[in-house]
């Protein structure tokens, strides 16, 4: 997955492309063009940095699903950090927002698989001038729900 730039790619450990995705079918923003100025203020600065990825949709998490890959989205509405799961299948896309937020700008989440549970770690760092561990973390055990439950009508504007 490029990251900042248009697609996502499924391809096998030799190499073999197996399928795409287009970055806005998975509500992901691969279009984040920077100036040389904002570049350098992000590459050095833990402000500019978080000001610059609450500005888009990024991925934090990929889930390895037996239908394909889940995709965890982080965004920012309204004064709060939000993570959807974005499922793919053969099918289609479907998507759901998952049951916690953050009020900090800096939260961040990372998930894996353990048997049919996800676990999910949320969690946010210090003070940008503190260089320690996160001042915050979560530890949550859930179960997915169920891919045919999930739609586009968890991504309005209301949390």
């Amino acid at each position: 997955m490029p990251g900042t730039e248009p697609g996502v790619y499924l391809v096998k450990r030799d190499g073999t492309l197996l399928r795409t995705w287009q970055s806005s079918e998975l509500g992901i923003d691969a279009d984040c063009q920077v100036s040389e100025e904002e570049h350098r203020a992000i590459r050095f600065g833990d402000l500019p940095r978080w000001a610059w990825r609450n500005r888009h949709r990024v991925v934090n998490a990929i889930l390895p699903l037996p239908e394909g890959p889940a995709f965890i989205v982080r965004y920012r509405q309204r004064e709060a950090t939000y993570w959807d799961l974005v499922r793919t299948g053969d099918r289609e896309i479907t998507r759901c927002r998952l049951p916690f937020r953050s009020t900090s700008e800096r939260t961040q989440l990372a998930a894996d698989l353990q048997g049919e549970r996800v676990v999910f770690l949320i969690s946010t760092p210090g003070a940008p001038e503190d260089r320690g561990p996160a001042s915050e973390a979560k530890l949550i055990f859930a179960r997915l729900p169920d891919a045919a439950k999930t739609d586009d009508s968890s991504r309005s504007d209301d949390p």
